[in-house]
């Protein structure tokens, strides 16, 4: 493994960064905004210290990340909201673009506005080593945990993702998946920066906002989520034209939608599986001929006797050298598996085993829905487990819902508690948690 990164090392002397919709900011300027909050930020002694960031748009957010690992603090990104400060770690600073009394307030430093810098290096240069960030998994099957990532493991993986997919420097990335979270941060942010490519400031989320700003920055890669691809279907013909590539990852990509955007658009989605944990393992292309995952370059898989997904990669944590998954797998003798969902995805009621997955599929495919969230929690009783959804959608009512699955599933394992909201609690990663699912069905 290298001994130290490089980021812009593959951008042309005054080659664009960030795209917003007042200017285009060049490497060399990204890169002296990012020292000058460098110069802001108190020295970090012999004990590792803490940045948390607060900034609107990605712009703000890679000049203050940029800045702190210059500074050599580790960004926290992610905090759950319920988390104290004891909880999340809290951070020995703040970069923040508000009305914060204390920290360092980037608003002026993004006032020196941008444009190409001459011929000047921008490369940022950062050891194998350094801890760069400390992120939160997303709670969507549990408590959320911290984790930490070094040079080594995110930038190193970029690197790799940048030569699996072929990002180019002609590249512009377009990402609704939010930065502080590890997908949206590597695919959104860091992969531009070490590929030569640039990125989109704005994060839309809605269909018609996601085609105006990606045809205004002539955006040809999109980083997005199943819930924000799904909604991009209803968009009318030619409204994705240019898109080269869309990624997707965070959660299951229903085939409806994948298949929905390639006829409709012309546009095939490829999906990545991965955690916060381990990174990156593997990709798919749904409407290849082949649908099975294949492990990304580097990476090692297979399934133990559980069939859980077992991952050996570069990108695991120093001393970890396999990291067993709560992934239900089966493989292929070529190597290509099959995802089945999470193990702790397959619950029992009242003796009867069924996969949340297989029930949200089901609910995805009903005429009408547009949205649809399922979750279990333990109860006391013969049931011993209770299964709650919640479903979007127009001249539906629980009882047709329930009537639907009833065909389709044994009615001890069919949700008693099925809600028609307005919508699902989602995250800006796109996920929902399962007290989310039931705070919405108990509120």
């Amino acid at each position: 493994m290298p001994k130290s990164y490089a980021l812009f090392g593959r951008h042309e002397p005054g080659a664009p960064v960030v795209w917003t919709d007042t200017g285009v900011y060049s490497s060399q300027a990204v890169a002296e905004m990012a020292k000058a909050v460098a110069g802001q930020l108190p020295g970090v002694g012999a004990d590792e210290a803490a940045v948390s960031i607060d900034v609107q748009g990605r712009l703000g957010f890679v000049v203050a990340l940029l800045g702190a690992w210059l500074r050599g603090y580790v960004v926290r990104l992610g905090a759950p909201r319920a988390a104290t400060d004891a909880e999340s770690g809290s951070a020995d600073q703040w970069i923040h673009d508000g009305d914060r009394s204390t920290g360092v307030d980037i608003r002026m430093v993004l006032r020196d506005r941008a444009g190409p810098r001459g011929a000047s290096n921008a490369s940022i240069v950062l050891p194998a080593g350094q801890r760069l960030v400390s992120l939160w998994t997303s709670g969507s099957t549990g408590e959320p945990q911290l984790h930490h990532k070094d040079a080594r493991q995110l930038l190193g993986e970029a690197e790799m993702l940048r030569e699996a997919f072929g990002l180019q420097r002609a590249d512009r990335l377009l990402a609704t998946a939010p930065p502080e979270h590890v997908y949206g941060l590597l695919f959104g942010v860091v992969l531009p920066l070490v590929s030569g490519s640039s990125f989109v400031d704005a994060s839309p989320l809605q269909p018609t906002a996601v085609a105006a700003v990606r045809r205004a920055a002539t955006a040809n890669v999109l980083v997005s989520v199943p819930a924000h691809l799904r909604a991009l279907v209803s968009l009318g013909p030619h409204e994705l034209d240019g898109l080269r590539r869309v990624f997707s990852s965070g959660a299951p990509l229903l085939s409806d939608t994948a298949r929905s955007l390639h006829q409709r658009h012309q546009v095939t989605v490829t999906e990545v599986l991965g955690s916060t944990e381990t990174g990156g393992i593997a990709w798919r292309e749904q409407v290849a001929a082949d649908t099975r995952w294949r492990a990304l370059p580097g990476v090692k898989l297979q399934q133990d006797d559980a069939a859980r997904l077992v991952v050996a990669s570069p990108f695991l944590p120093d001393g970890i050298d396999r990291w067993t998954s709560a992934e239900h797998v089966t493989f292929a003798s070529d190597g290509g598996f099959v995802h089945h969902g999470r193990i702790d995805g397959i619950v029992k009621v009242a003796g009867k085993r069924v996969a949340l997955a297989e029930l949200e599929r089901a609910l995805f495919a009903m005429p009408g829905v547009t949205d649809a969230a399922v979750a279990a929690r333990e109860i006391s009783g013969a049931r011993g487990t209770e299964i709650a959804a919640l479903v979007v959608g127009d001249r539906l009512d629980a009882a047709g819902i329930r009537a639907a699955l009833l065909r389709r599933f044994d009615r001890v394992v069919v949700p008693r508690r099925v809600a028609v909201v307005d919508r699902v609690p989602r995250g800006a990663n796109g996920k929902v948690t399962k007290s989310a699912v039931f705070a919405a069905w108990d509120g």
